[in-house]
């Protein structure tokens, strides 16, 4: 009898053998899909960020974004060099620009569809410690998790600026132990991975406690497709999971991030998009796991 909670399936033909993305494995830390259904993929190039270990303090020289058909697993372009450090995650805003929060550097970077700079955000004002991942809102406003050094959400203005923050390290309510990945509905409610309280928090715009999501193990990324709530979680291949969560946090389906049966590496899932129709669901892998993979809904 088929599995309808276990809704989705390895595609071990994707990408294909000649994809560079087999032929060049790299740490792939963010993924999303911009408005011409291209499925863009954030690597981490030469400067891995190994466990117990961390990183080295140097731009990345190889293009960190790569631009994949979905359809055939080839990169179609690329561009980035030369400019990150530990990029973390990728979205994008209503007007397909693309937002990239590097870690490394304390900064959030905001480009065009074409990958062209506009500008970027950090600095002593914000005092932005190790960031990991934002959101973009109707208004041109972003909401920041503002994670490893902080355990905090910033609200900033289209241009950057400050408009409040909350939330400091703990274990309360409202409270973080690294926040690691930010989301929003279409109704404007927040939700915040509390990665190492393993769980989710829920807040208005305001940064009013909506709702706790308990047991959820190590939330790595939140991401929405339409009105449908996806969360990657936990840190170890063995144990890594997606699972869709319907409004009140209900699990719907839920999926193993290493396929039954393989001997090979993934592990640390930490990148995950999903196309329009919720049929594909693409993660990618960092430390040693170095790949990007796609899994279809049967």
């Amino acid at each position: 009898m088929k599995d309808f909670t276990r809704a989705f399936t390895f595609d071990s033909c994707w990408p294909p053998a000649d994809s560079e993305l087999n032929t060049t494995p790299r740490q792939i830390s963010g993924l999303v899909f911009n408005r011409e259904g291209e499925l863009l993929a954030l690597s981490r190039g030469d400067n891995d960020w190994v466990p117990q270990q961390g990183f080295e303090q140097r731009r990345i020289t190889s293009d960190a974004v790569l631009v994949i058909d979905p359809g055939t697993g080839q990169v179609i372009r690329r561009w980035g060099a030369n400019m990150f450090v530990m990029p973390h995650q990728i979205t994008i805003d209503r007007q397909d620009n693309i937002w990239i929060t590097d870690c490394g550097a304390h900064k959030l970077f905001k480009f065009s569809p074409k990958g062209e700079l506009l500008f970027e955000i950090g600095g002593s004002e914000l005092g932005l410690k190790l960031p990991t991942d934002l959101v973009a809102m109707d208004d041109g406003s972003i909401f920041v998790s503002d994670g490893y050094g902080n355990s905090r959400v910033l609200r900033l203005d289209a241009q950057g600026n400050l408009l409040y923050q909350w939330g400091t390290k703990g274990d309360g309510r409202g409270e973080f132990n690294l926040p690691h990945s930010i989301a929003a509905d279409a109704t404007g409610k927040i939700y915040v991975a509390d990665r190492e309280n393993h769980r989710i928090q829920i807040f208005n715009a305001d940064g009013n406690l909506l709702d706790i999501w308990e047991n959820m193990e190590q939330i790595l990324t939140l991401r929405f497709s339409g009105n449908k709530l996806f969360a990657l979680s936990n840190l170890a291949a063995e144990k890594g999971v997606v699972r869709q969560l319907s409004a009140n946090g209900q699990l719907l389906t839920e999926f193993p991030t290493k396929p039954d049966g393989t001997a090979a590496d993934f592990e640390w899932p930490h990148a995950m998009a999903i196309n329009a129709d919720c049929s594909h669901i693409y993660i990618g892998y960092t430390a040693t796991g170095k790949r990007l993979q796609r899994f279809i809904r049967y």
